[in-house]
């Protein structure tokens, strides 16, 4: 009997999930799902992955729709899977300062106008973040607003993360305990690369690494705050791509603080030779690869 109602369960649930992704314009034409090992996924199998987790990451490009569209039916999935285990949300897009903001509109004492006029949300929020907010407002779910403050990355990418140092300790709430785990040397290389990519010079300015790491520290710091906060929850965490890709940056630091955190990174670009997998290019860029169609039109004009 038992085997019996846990698959009528399961079987229940996954069609509700197709159901819903019949209303949209995002189809599963518009993205693959790979495995480790370049094995074409089912998003069930993806779900029930991620269920083995602590913290999975959901890396992002900001302005990807079909990524957007996978996030909140993923958040979703996992909601449904277990409805016994907690799930937290915890997001890049909010900036740690908020978290009493963006908590008493998720209680439902402030309007949605004063969330947005208080919490500094993205430009793409109505369309790309808004829908998983929503969710878990209906559905109690917890939101952690994960990021550091911007005057804080600021400062730090003028002056260096010793320039923290000398804040009054009201403002080194918002942060991790100083000194700042420092970034590993294969996300120094990463990033620096990046950096010349992006302004077609050579680039080594430690200080912009600093803000960097300043975000994925306290990123990494919020999730590791939840976890002990919310036992046995599952943390979904939703963040740019560089961020956790290949498993670096923020959840490096995730194992800073909670060592014992099992993490699990979804990695989502738009393009990249959609839709086949090349493992020259895509292997190892997280335990899986979202390949989503570039075709679609960008939701957020400053990416």
């Amino acid at each position: 009997m038992k085997v019996f109602l846990t698959t009528f369960l399961a079987l229940t649930f996954y069609a509700t999930l197709s159901a819903g992704a019949q209303d949209s314009t995002i189809t599963a034409s518009h993205y693959r799902i790979y495995g480790k090992n370049g094995e074409v996924m089912r998003i069930e199998e993806l779900v029930q992955q991620m269920r083995a987790a602590d913290v999975v990451f959901l890396g992002e490009e900001h302005n990807d729709p079909v990524a957007h569209y996978l996030q909140f039916e993923l958040l979703k999935a996992l909601f449904e899977a277990d409805k016994a285990r907690p799930i937290v949300l915890a997001m890049e897009q909010f900036e740690r300062d908020t978290q009493e903001v963006l908590d008493l509109y998720l209680a439902g004492k402030i309007r949605e106008r004063d969330l947005k006029l208080d919490s500094r949300p993205w430009t793409n929020y109505d369309t790309d973040y808004k829908p998983m907010i929503e969710f878990a407002k209906t559905n109690r779910i917890p939101v952690i607003a994960g990021n550091a403050p911007r005057r804080f990355v600021s400062l730090t990418g003028r002056e260096g993360i010793v320039a923290l140092n000398s804040l009054p300790k009201i403002a080194k709430q918002w942060f991790p305990p100083l000194p700042l785990h420092p970034a590993s040397a294969a996300y120094g290389q990463k990033f620096n690369a990046e950096m010349e990519r992006q302004m077609g010079a050579a680039h080594n300015n430690p200080k912009m690494l600093e803000a960097q790491n300043l975000r994925d520290a306290t990123m990494g710091w919020s999730v590791a705050q939840a976890l002990k906060q919310y036992k046995k929850a599952l943390v979904v965490h939703i963040n740019g791509v560089f961020h956790s890709e290949s498993a670096l940056g923020t959840p490096e630091q995730v194992m800073h603080y909670h060592k014992k955190a099992r993490i699990f990174t979804v990695t989502m670009h738009a393009g990249m030779g959609f839709p086949e997998y090349k493992p020259s290019e895509h292997q190892h860029l997280g335990d899986v690869l979202i390949l989503t169609d570039p075709s679609l039109p960008r939701t957020d004009k400053r990416n």
